[in-house]
């Protein structure tokens, strides 16, 4: 056998198959070697194709081997680091192992939560309790600002202070009640005297008038200080009335005052007006 390129040249090909020798016995002559070529060159393609599918299949085959045995090892090996992290991860938060974030974390509460105590803790001096109770004992306590401040306002003895203000002023008050009542008390016992002594003097004059009115005869005396008259039931002008046998009414208005003005509003001129009209 020869092989020159693409041409091969069998000399003495026998081989035995009834395939091949059925199928070249119908041909003709001139086809034989034509269709024999054709035969071998179907049958090395076929080889071919045959040894290559089965070197893909064997690769694929084999590829498929190693993912399994690769993905087995990498299931294997991400199992292993599940359960590594999963026993890190309980190791840190066991809080009976000292080492454990739990354990630092409630270890650092409990520091922070004594601290927190120790600072609001009244019976130490240099607590923020501490210190707020003596600021407040400083300031509420015997001898302090707020005690101070209240003695300085309530101390009556400085009349200047608070206390010492308004007892002031109620004394004022009071003295000045005092004298108002007083007054008001003096000016009622004057009045009463006034009046006391006018009645007395009334009394006087009108035992005059009444010794006149039994020399003249026919007359009437009548005391009327402490009646109405026409003008009103509370005007009590013309203290004494004389009526006369004719029937003419002399009013008489009784005063016992050193000076009396004549002319004017308040004139007793003004006054006998009046009271000649309260009694008709």
């Amino acid at each position: 056998m020869a092989i020159e390129g693409d041409v091969v040249s069998v000399t003495d090909l026998v081989f035995e198959n009834s395939t091949v020798a059925a199928y070249l016995r119908d041909l003709p002559n001139e086809q034989l070697s034509e269709q024999l070529a054709r035969a071998i060159g179907l049958g090395v393609h076929g080889l071919m194709a045959t040894t290559m599918q089965a070197t893909i299949d064997t690769m694929r085959d084999e590829v498929r081997r190693i993912l399994d045995t690769v993905g087995e090892a990498a299931e294997e090996r991400l199992s292993d680091a599940v359960d590594a992290g999963s026993a890190t991860l309980a190791a840190q938060l066991d809080p009976e192992i000292r080492s454990s974030l739990t354990s630092r974390v409630f270890s650092e509460l409990e520091q922070v939560h004594a601290s927190a105590l120790a600072r609001l803790d009244p019976d130490r001096a240099d607590s923020h309790s501490g210190k707020l109770v003596a600021a407040i004992t400083e300031m509420l306590g015997p001898g302090g600002l707020l005690a101070t401040r209240l003695e300085e306002a309530l101390d009556s003895s400085e009349a200047e202070r608070g206390l010492g203000r308004i007892v002031e002023t109620l004394e004022r008050r009071f003295q000045e009640m005092r004298d108002l009542v007083i007054g008001t008390q003096q000016r009622d016992e004057e009045a009463l005297r006034g009046t006391a002594k006018g009645r007395d003097f009334e009394d006087v004059v009108e035992q005059i008038l009444r010794s006149e009115a039994r020399v003249l005869g026919g007359c009437v005396v009548e005391r009327t200080s402490s009646n109405g008259g026409t003008l009103g039931s509370r005007s009590k002008v013309g203290d004494v009335v004389v009526t006369l046998e004719s029937g003419i009414n002399i009013a008489v208005e009784v005063k016992n005052a050193a000076r009396i003005a004549l002319s004017g509003p308040s004139g007793i001129l003004t006054e006998l007006d009046q009271a000649m009209d309260n009694r008709n």
